[in-house]
């Protein structure tokens, strides 16, 4: 599984960085690039920020809290009461009639062009890239009169989740929509209350160790019990280094979770006094607050979540109780192509 994630990926990279650009905006150039017409924006960036920016116009659909159009438009009244126009835009005919920006908690996930008559295959393979010619529109888009739908490789074996799809209708429209997959895919997850989630997200920032731009994988893993205190694993991959992976993991007790604790398992406790350190979650900004102490491998904390059930925790004469799971936490990972053996490689990474 490991090996297929890792080509698919590698095939999501070529898709998106052979794009082409627009005159009024560019594509999504690649998931550490975004648009750069006005500015460096990557996937996650929020819409104030793009707003902010001079010569973005940025406004949100009438109709929703989460979607934004860009560019020049005309709003009024007409024969169907409120209406908003779009600027067409593009490098030629036929031009993109309007272009939306998807956001989830204030990050930007996915972008839709959409043309009013479709381009040739040419045009698109130019302007967005490789995908798969071959057509896979279902019975139910046949009745919504999409006639072919393409779409760039799939990940996690999940055929929904993909970085690029492209919908042609009878009319003649044409839709394109882009996303960060990763991002796209943690927007499905479900409540962590009793329950392990992940939040993934792409990541790249330059590295003052290496001189270069490293490219990951934040996974964050969660577990929350009714008290609202968390069992937390965070798994940094390195995409091109598989020596700059490492993983954390811990108990979020609040904003400060330092202390003395006594962490019980199905057959193993751990006790010892921790520092608070924070792990920020690139999927929704947040930072989570976790017990930690410098130098100290995760193994055992993680060892003990995956072979766990249940997990009390005792912190400040108070305790706390989780449902671990560790078959379902098992399940998550594999759900996001994670295998134990590069969790290990990561935690071997920083234990000598």
């Amino acid at each position: 599984m490991k090996k297929s994630f890792l080509v698919s990926f590698g095939l999501f990279l070529l898709t998106l960085l052979t794009s082409c650009t627009s005159s009024m905006i560019n594509a999504v150039m690649g998931p550490q690039t975004g648009y750069k017409k006005y500015g460096n924006y990557t996937w996650g960036t929020s819409p104030d920020a793009i707003r902010k920016e001079k010569g973005w116009q940025l406004t949100r659909l009438r109709s929703s809290s989460d979607v934004y159009f860009i560019g020049m438009y005309t709003k009024g009244w007409g024969a169907n009461n409120y209406y908003e126009e779009y600027e067409p835009h593009g490098p030629s005919k036929p031009y993109i009639e309007k272009t939306l920006l998807y956001f989830t908690d204030n990050r930007l996930y996915a972008v839709e062009d959409e043309f009013k008559e479709t381009p040739s295959v040419s045009v698109l393979h130019r302007q967005y890239g490789e995908f798969s010619e071959k057509n896979i529109v279902t019975s139910q888009q046949k009745k919504d009169g999409i006639e072919k739908v393409y779409r760039s490789q799939p990940y996690f074996d999940d055929e929904n989740l993909y970085a690029l799809e492209i919908q042609i209708y009878s009319d003649g429209k044409t839709v394109v929509n882009r996303r960060e997959p990763f991002l796209a895919k943690s927007r499905l997850e479900k409540s962590p209350l009793n329950n392990w989630v992940c939040y993934s997200a792409l990541d790249s920032h330059f590295s003052a160790t290496s001189k270069s731009i490293e490219k990951r994988i934040d996974f964050t893993f969660l577990n929350q019990n009714k008290d609202g205190k968390y069992l937390f694993i965070g798994y940094s991959k390195g995409l091109e280094q598989a020596n700059i992976s490492y993983v954390r993991a811990g108990v979020c007790w609040g904003d400060n979770a330092s202390g003395v604790y006594d962490i019980k398992g199905n057959s193993d406790t751990i006790s010892k006094k921790y520092s608070s350190e924070k792990w920020n979650c690139r999927y929704n900004g947040k930072d989570y607050s976790y017990t930690n102490n410098a130098g100290e491998s995760a193994r055992e904390i993680v060892k003990l979540f995956l072979e766990s059930e249940k997990v009390m925790v005792r912190h400040d004469n108070s305790i706390s109780e989780f449902v671990s799971s560790g078959n379902q936490l098992q399940a998550k990972m594999a759900e996001y192509g994670i295998t134990w053996e590069e969790i290990d490689a990561a935690l071997s990474n920083e234990e000598f």
